[in-house]
């Protein structure tokens, strides 16, 4: 249950972050990175792919056109 509200409030971190985006011209979220789970099936502590979601009702809702992702998630080992 913990994990599963801790991944709805990352995908809403970077719904806003990615709003605040569109209206400031950068968003930045730190506490997210969620990104290596797949369409169909979470991956490692990785429930919901934030960034795909934020990506796709961006594109979905017509808001924008085109969407950019600089990952700087670092990986030790």
């Amino acid at each position: 249950e913990a994990l599963l509200l801790r991944a709805v409030h990352i995908v809403g971190a970077t719904l806003d972050a990615a709003e605040a985006a569109l209206e400031d011209g950068v968003g930045f979220v730190l506490g997210a990175g969620a990104h290596h789970s797949f369409a169909d099936r979470g991956r490692g502590f990785c429930v919901f792919n934030d960034i795909a979601i934020a990506a796709r009702k961006l594109l979905t809702d017509r808001t924008a056109t085109r969407v950019a992702v600089l990952d700087c998630d670092v990986h030790q080992g």
